[in-house]
């Protein structure tokens, strides 16, 4: 049953990043002048980058909150996150210019 309400809660945690996440870049891509923020490469870089952010965010903090502790319950490594989070923010930045 714990390991059910931990998946309910990261489905719930997903959600509401990605709104949280895609309202913030939205406004700042209005800010700045990008025409295009609808196409498809716009919000697909962009949607990895939010999820690998998530992702950080969840393994690294968020899951040691939750219902269920099990011995897979492991911080990513310092490189990993560091990777992790220069990918996302590159792939953030390089959506202007597509």
């Amino acid at each position: 049953m714990s390991k059910l309400l931990e998946y309910i809660r990261t489905i719930i945690i997903l959600c509401i990043g990605f709104s949280v996440l895609g309202y913030i870049e939205n406004e700042i891509s209005i800010s700045i002048g990008i025409i295009d923020i609808n196409s498809f490469k716009v919000w697909l870089l962009t949607g990895i980058s939010n999820f690998l952010f998530l992702f950080v965010l969840y393994r690294n903090k968020l899951q040691f909150s939750g219902w269920y502790s099990g011995e897979q319950n492991v911080r990513l490594s310092r490189k990993t996150t560091t990777i992790l989070i220069l990918v996302a923010t590159a792939l953030l930045f390089t959506t202007p210019f597509l």
